[in-house]
C-alpha cells in the first residue's frame, strides 16, 4: 500500500491532501488529488504525459499520525490574492515588463506574505509555481 507524507501536495493545485481532498495515484506513479485528475482536459497524467486509464486510477492513503494538531489553511481570499499574484508574476516572467511593474509586484508579494502564517509561507516559497 502507498501512503503518503502528510506534508505530501497536489502536483497540479499545489494543495495538501487534507479535507476532502483525497489523493490518487496512476499507472507512471505520479498522484495527484483525484478533483484535479477528473478535471484534466484529456485522460494523460500532466507531468510525464503518460495515457490514463481508469482501471489505473489507485486510491492512495495520507499517514496522518504525524499531523500538527491543526493543519493551517488559507482563506478564500488569501487564494485569490495568492492566484492573483502568481499570474501576475508569471506574466512578467514570460513577457518581461517595467520596473515598476516589477517593484510594485515585490511590494505586493511581500505584503501578501506579512499577513500568512510562516508554514503557509514556506509552502508558497517551496512550492510556488504556476499552475
Amino acid at each position: 500500500m502507498l501512503v503518503l507524507h502528510p506534508s505530501s501536495q497536489c502536483d497540479v493545485c499545489l494543495e495538501g491532501y487534507y479535507g476532502s481532498k483525497e489523493p490518487v495515484s496512476i499507472a507512471c506513479g505520479h498522484t495527484f488529488c483525484n478533483r484535479c485528475l477528473q478535471s484534466l482536459p484529456k485522460p494523460a497524467c500532466p507531468l510525464c504525459r503518460s495515457r490514463i486509464e481508469s482501471d489505473d486510477v489507485r486510491r492512495v492513503r495520507v499517514d496522518k499520525t504525524h499531523l500538527p494538531p491543526s493543519t493551517p489553511s488559507l482563506s478564500f481570499a488569501d487564494i485569490d490574492a495568492a492566484r492573483r499574484l502568481q499570474a501576475q508574476s508569471t506574466r512578467l516572467v514570460l513577457h518581461g515588463g517595467s520596473t515598476d511593474e516589477y517593484r510594485e509586484l515585490i511590494g505586493e508579494l511581500g505584503s501578501w506574505l506579512e499577513t500568512q502564517h510562516a508554514q503557509e509561507v514556506r509552502y508558497v516559497i517551496s512550492f510556488g509555481s504556476p499552475a
